[in-house]
């Protein structure tokens, strides 16, 4: 996932090429390389994109934040409805695995999910964050430093729900699986 720099960076970038190429257009007019229909029509698609890039940059604050709240939100959920799920009734169940991802697919007895947006974050993010804080020699940059100690316990809680999550499945899928076990509970 990038950093929200470094995405308000890719979007400044993209302006300044929009604004870059609406200069262009209007010298190719001035010398009459291109009709009024073509210059206009390029012009509008032009003018569209930088609308969108402009605000994509005043609201990209907003998207980072949305992100973070729907990460936090997965983390919760997880958190509280893994007890739900595991003691709840079928329609719990089914709620439950809605709300975790859509086109639930059962393939030779192992149930398929693709999972929603938050947890793809989660999933994604977290064995990168692991790696860098198990490397051997420590950071050369002090801010590096500062915003990992920063983030470091959030994403401490959230690989652990994640791994406790993980083994709670595996142990359920075990006792199904095993001749004592039933798929009533599932």
């Amino acid at each position: 996932m990038k950093e929200a720099g470094e995405i308000r960076q890719s979007l400044t970038n993209s302006l300044k090429g929009c604004v870059r190429k609406l200069e262009n257009l209007n010298q190719m007019r001035l010398r009459d390389l291109i009709s009024d229909e073509e210059y206009i029509k390029e012009k509008k698609k032009l003018i569209d994109e930088k609308i969108a890039l402009e605000e994509a940059i005043k609201n990209d604050g907003e998207i980072v934040d949305d992100v973070n709240r729907e990460t936090i939100d997965a983390v919760v959920f997880a958190q509280e409805d893994m007890e739900r799920f595991r003691d709840g009734s079928l329609s719990e169940k089914r709620t439950i695995l809605g709300k975790i991802g859509s086109n639930l697919t059962l393939k030779r007895k192992k149930l398929i999910i693709n999972a929603a947006t938050p947890f793809i974050f989660l999933q994604n993010g977290l064995p990168s964050i692991r790696e860098e804080f198990e490397r051997i020699e420590p950071l050369k940059n002090e801010a590096n430093t500062e915003q990992f100690a920063f983030f470091w316990p959030r994403f401490v809680l959230g690989w652990r729900l994640i791994e406790n999550i993980r083994s709670s499945f595996r142990e359920k899928i075990r006792k199904e699986n095993s001749p004592s076990g039933s798929m009533e509970s599932f």
